[in-house]
């Protein structure tokens, strides 16, 4: 079965590819169909049995569709392949929910999720190439920080346990000040 597939940047695009005519009973002249088509979720499926529905041959339709102003300007041909180029653009066809904190009859703040960020694919690329640079601009600094924090972590650990020993040993770190090198006052026990 023959198919060609279409996409669009709009959710429900419709497309006129020949006007309708609209009967006038006074003059005779019946009503003459027109021949549109309608993406949906931003897709445009065509096969034969959509082109026989309408009374036409598929060739004859997809030559309608692709003579139409907008192609390639508002919609394109999707190869076999290809995948929705602009699916992350588009919003659901769904609407959002409004979501309102009401305490004690007033209205309070809302609780709505924060709106979904579009970005193209090309757009996503270029983020995440000026993030890698980034990236590759801030590790050596941060690599820095962390040996210098690591560093310094490591000799006041050292300068306590040197402490601690020294403590232990009964010389202290003021051992040669002049307030604990002077004899300490006699309690009444020795005095007796």
């Amino acid at each position: 079965m023959k198919i060609a597939k279409y996409v669009s940047k709009n959710q429900n695009l419709r497309l006129v590819l020949k006007p309708g005519i609209s009967a006038e009973p006074v003059s005779g002249r019946a009503s003459i169909p027109g021949v549109y088509v309608k993406f949906e979720q931003g897709m445009l499926d065509i096969n034969e049995v959509t082109a026989d529905r309408m009374g036409l041959e598929f060739e004859k339709l997809i030559e309608m569709v692709e003579r139409h102003p907008s192609f390639n300007a508002g919609f394109d041909k999707l190869k076999d392949d290809e995948v929705d180029p602009y699916k992350n653009l588009r919003k659901s066809a769904e609407p959002e929910h409004d979501i309102v904190e009401i305490t004690h009859g007033s209205i309070g703040k809302s609780l709505n999720p924060k709106p979904k960020l579009n970005l193209t694919n090309d757009q996503r690329k270029e983020v995440s190439k000026i993030a890698e640079e980034m990236a590759k601009e801030m590790a050596p600094k941060m690599a820095m920080e962390i040996l210098k924090n690591l560093a310094k972590e490591e000799k006041d650990k050292k300068a306590e346990d040197n402490n601690d020993v020294a403590e232990e040993n009964g010389n202290s770190r003021g051992a040669s000040s002049p307030e604990n090198s002077a004899p300490k006052n006699k309690t009444k026990k020795d005095n007796k």
